[in-house]
């Protein structure tokens, strides 16, 4: 079975979760490996606490995953490059990722796949029907700035949490569910003892 790199941003505790959210209990086990990405430096300036983020992140995916590391976007390529063939990122580290590498895919490994997690329901509006924006000149706004934005992206494969269990696509990318239940379980589990993630 094919073990399993995580690479999330620590600059959204809520989307880091969701890699973890996609997988069931026994993949959970199996995957040996996480990166943790650092984009404090890329990133635009906001008033997240970058070090907390990373400290909580680190603490919690030590006790599910045998080996974590804090990486700076630059650092990724080199320590990817004999880790698993499946790419599990979230929206924020396959930006950052891509504005820097371009081409993610091919970059890493013929053989290696890449699934986008995010949590930002918003993204759909690049799907919108054009006519359905007509008489909204602030909505058709928004929705081709995301369209644009994710096609040069060429996000490969989303994962979002979504209660509907039809099929879904964003700009003809395929989206996998990621189950409401998984999310509250991971959720109770990560903020139940707050102060022991932070040792």
């Amino acid at each position: 079975m094919k073990s399993r790199v995580f690479v999330v941003s620590n600059t959204n505790i809520f989307d880091a979760l969701l890699p973890l959210a996609l997988q069931n209990e026994e993949s959970v086990k199996l995957t040996n490996e996480a990166f943790i990405l650092d984009v404090s430096r890329t990133s635009r300036a906001n008033y997240r606490n970058y070090e907390l983020h990373t400290k909580l992140l680190l603490n919690f995916y030590s006790r599910s995953i045998e080996k974590v590391r804090v990486l700076a976007p630059e650092e990724f390529p080199e320590a990817s490059e004999d880790s698993a063939v499946q790419y599990i990122m979230d929206f924020v580290a396959y930006r950052t990722m891509h504005e820097l590498y371009g081409g993610l895919q091919p970059r890493f490994s013929d053989s290696s796949s890449i699934q986008v997690c995010t949590s930002m329901a918003d993204l759909m509006l690049a799907s919108l029907p054009p006519y359905r924006t007509l008489y909204n000149p602030w909505l058709y706004k928004i929705c081709r700035l995301w369209r644009n934005q994710l096609r040069e992206l060429r996000v490969p494969m989303w994962a979002m949490p979504l209660n509907q269990t039809k099929e879904m696509l964003i700009l003809g990318t395929p989206v996998e569910r990621i189950p409401r239940q998984e999310m509250e379980e991971l959720s109770r589990v990560f903020w139940k003892r707050p102060r022991s993630f932070i040792g």
